[in-house]
């Protein structure tokens, strides 16, 4: 009886052992397919770097845009910007971290089959052209968003609103009273 449970014992663990690696493996395959997406997606680390760089130019710009003492560098400034981002991103390190996010939303968010079948569709004539064109569409929409922002940003409406939710705040203690 004593040797029955041994033997149990000793199935159950081994049981447990090969579950596990089991399991490892598979987390590994799906790292690598989700790396293989991403790369299809992102494009290697140069395009990756570049499309950061864009993101950042964008929305400081935008910033730069709206400050007045700002506005008439806006374009030196955003060229110096996109010089120090591209060094910042160049950094290995910087484009491990950027590859890892990618990576770890691509596996919450898709099973290991549904990346497989994205790679299937991204290797086809209609995948790479999204793949190719998505970018543009990305910059030209956070462009056009970034004015329809300033546009509501700067509106009478929003300027009130901002006004009276100001006040309140002071009424309230949250804010000082010559905020």
């Amino acid at each position: 009886m004593r040797l029955l449970k041994i033997l149990m014992c000793v199935l159950m663990v081994c049981l447990l052992t090969v579950t596990g690696y089991s399991q490892t493996i598979q987390d590994k395959n799906a790292r690598a397919k989700a790396d293989e997406l991403s790369k299809l997606i992102f494009g290697d680390d140069v395009a990756l770097i570049r499309a950061l760089i864009g993101g950042t130019r964008t929305v400081l710009k935008g910033i730069f845009d709206q400050n007045p003492q700002t506005r008439p560098y806006s374009e030196v400034l955003g060229k110096a910007l996109a010089e120090v981002m591209e060094a910042a991103y160049s950094d290995p390190e910087t484009i491990k971290q950027f590859r890892d996010i990618q990576i770890e939303l691509l596996m919450d968010t898709y099973t290991i089959n549904e990346i497989q079948e994205l790679i299937n569709f991204y290797n086809t004539p209609i995948g790479k052209k999204t793949i190719k064109v998505m970018p543009d569409i990305t910059k030209k929409s956070m462009e056009r968003g970034a004015v329809i922002g300033q546009n509501v940003g700067n509106s009478p409406k929003v300027k009130e609103m901002m006004d009276n939710k100001i006040a309140r705040l002071k009424k309230e203690g949250k804010l000082p009273p010559d905020f």
